[in-house]
């Protein structure tokens, strides 16, 4: 996996994460309706598809970090990154909670999470690779 992050586009390797995490919780999802040998088996193979897709998160996030953050600003994008990341580790918890007691199953809610997120990362693949504007013409 590291290999392959390492040749591929950053943002394509977190788009990536997002639909193998996906995958891994539509796994565990299944195996919920499961119990014994086949349960514990195929939260196994969720496990290790969601590590996998760890494995493509942390060398292409602050990879992608790195190369949008405006000039200057490194220090201060890489901190608003952690931030972020940070605020998730706190409040996700208690969200969670929340859901699994919902209605929704909760492993449908992170799987849709997953492909929302690969989604908002495909936004940023086409901006970061688009061609730039042509300047305007001064009149």
């Amino acid at each position: 996996m590291s290999r392959w992050v390492e040749r591929a586009h950053k943002t394509r390797a977190l788009i990536a994460m997002g639909k193998v995490r996906a995958v891994a919780w539509l796994v565990g999802y299944t195996a919920g309706a499961l119990t014994g040998g086949p349960r514990v088996a195929l939260l196994v193979v969720m496990m290790v598809t969601f590590a996998l897709g760890e494995c493509a998160y942390s060398p292409a996030f602050y990879t992608i970090v790195e190369r949008i953050a405006p000039k200057g600003t490194l220090g201060r994008s890489s901190g608003a990154a952690w931030a972020v990341f940070q605020v998730g580790n706190t409040i996700g918890p208690s969200i969670a909670v929340f859901l699994v007691g919902g209605d929704v199953p909760f492993w449908l809610v992170l799987a849709t999470a997953a492909v929302a997120a690969a989604a908002l990362v495909l936004i940023v693949d086409r901006r970061m690779h688009a061609a730039p504007e042509p300047a305007l013409a001064a009149r």
